[in-house]
């Protein structure tokens, strides 16, 4: 999780950590628990009109809160861009089994930076999940 920072939203709490009991592959996974919100994040620079490619491993705890991977679409100075949808992915299915997240399609005219979330929300005590083996692939279009 070198580079990645972690943003709790504002005027709450919501528990995160690198876990070393816990992973998909190697030795350590990024866990997010009990709390309102809070995501792992990181900017990936894009040029408009390149394909796109993200994918994680993820687990969830309980069937309880959200547990998802998300693109937030920026300018290249960062500032986010609200007329373009976000692209988001949510963990369902089984409790306490690694599953693949992934998503993928083509770079917005715009956008200048790919802000990729790892999002943890709406968790009470038990609650959590974990993100593993982070991918994230451009190819420019010719």
């Amino acid at each position: 999780m070198a580079n990645w920072g972690v943003w709790v939203r504002e005027g709450t709490t919501c528990e995160h950590k690198i876990d070393d009991q816990v992973a998909h592959a190697g030795k350590q996974s990024a866990w997010i628990g009990p709390g309102t919100v809070a995501c792992y994040t990181y900017s990936v620079k894009v040029q408009p009109g390149e394909a796109f490619y993200i994918g994680c491993w993820a687990r969830r705890a309980t069937p309880h809160g959200v547990c998802a991977l998300k693109v937030w679409w920026q300018s290249p100075e960062g500032k986010n861009l609200p007329a373009i949808p976000q692209w988001e992915k949510r963990l369902g299915g089984a409790v306490g089994q690694w599953q693949k997240l992934e998503m993928y399609g083509e770079v917005p005219q715009t956008a200048g930076l790919a802000m990729v979330l790892l999002v943890g929300q709406d968790f009470t005590a038990g609650d959590g999940c974990w993100f593993d083996d982070v991918q994230c692939f451009t190819i420019k279009m010719d």
